[in-house]
């Protein structure tokens, strides 16, 4: 074989060789692409079914039955792989406090997963508001929904869109008033609860829905304030053991569960005693790993605390 047959064959199969890995980029290109739009499908499928069930729903739920009680999660897809490590049996619900977003890993894939679980499950899967189901989450953390979805503000807005018509706190078995931060001089009963109208959009920061909600989303309890105080959160409130005990009496109820702070157990009571428990649901916090917990209530125990 002469010199320029040589090197003409080897040009040949070299060209050869790229083209059939050019061939094969272009259909793994164009199978992730096709994957990505049935994602995409599946996802918005997803929040319009879901938001179906939310119209039903108002501000306040009133629940009965067995729960597992979820506090912040995060973005933490190691608790939601461990509360639905298996398929829902027997009649047990779950409430989830709110905070499933931001700080952690995988926000998409959380709201996507327990979205999923209540369109599946609508009168098992119950999720409330937090603060961080808003436009007012940390958009500037490294980790967030809205990081994770910068690519795709259409999907971002959508979720946000779904997140404006959850409830803001919910009545388990008329004796656990369950919320994300807490109470404050906005919300002295139940009934102004049930006041705020849903969908709430908390962009404009103005009115009495909004100052009511605020309270139930951002406030945190105290022990080192009598009544209420301002918040270092600029948002909600700080309330005291006394008016906790005032808003538990006047709707006849013996104890407030909710999220939004964390703790290295997972489960903490701020006032010693048994009218109010703090959940924290993430194994991970600021990346650093902690004890993540849950409740666990039935219709005649009262709430037990569960290691996840």
């Amino acid at each position: 074989m002469g010199e320029s047959q040589w090197v003409n064959q080897c040009k040949f199969q070299i060209d050869k060789s790229d083209y059939c890995k050019l061939r094969k980029y272009e259909f793994l290109s164009e199978t992730l692409k096709f994957s990505k739009i049935i994602l995409l499908m599946d996802i918005s499928n997803t929040i319009k079914a879901a938001k179906r069930i939310l119209k039903r729903r108002k501000s306040l739920l009133m629940l009965q039955g067995d729960f597992v009680i979820v506090g912040d999660i995060h973005g933490n897809m190691e608790t939601i792989r461990k509360l639905f490590n298996k398929p829902l049996e027997g009649n047990m619900k779950f409430l989830f406090l709110g905070d499933l977003i931001d700080r952690g890993q995988d926000s998409f894939g959380v709201v996507k997963t327990i979205f999923e679980k209540m369109v599946e499950y609508p009168e098992r899967i119950f999720v409330i508001r937090g603060n961080h189901e808003s436009r007012l989450g940390e958009k500037s953390s490294a980790n967030s929904l809205y990081k994770e979805l910068s690519s795709n503000t259409e999907l971002y807005e959508k979720i946000i869109n779904l997140f404006e018509n959850l409830p803001l706190a919910a009545v388990l078995n008329s004796k656990y008033f369950c919320v994300h931060g807490g109470i404050s001089e906005d919300v002295r009963s139940l009934g102004d609860i049930e006041k705020i109208k849903l969908p709430l959009s908390l962009d404009n920061r103005k009115g009495t829905a909004y100052k009511a909600a605020c309270g139930l989303l951002w406030s945190d309890p105290s022990k080192s304030v009598a009544q209420y105080a301002q918040s270092p959160r600029k948002n909600g409130a700080l309330f005291g053991k006394k008016p906790l005990t005032e808003f538990l009496q006047k709707n006849k109820l013996s104890c407030m569960i909710r999220g939004h702070q964390w703790s290295p157990s997972g489960f903490s009571k701020e006032f010693d005693d048994n009218s109010l428990i703090t959940l924290a649901s993430s194994e991970n916090h600021n990346n650093t790993p902690c004890l993540a917990s849950c409740a666990i209530l039935n219709e005649v125990s009262e709430p037990i605390r569960k290691i996840l």
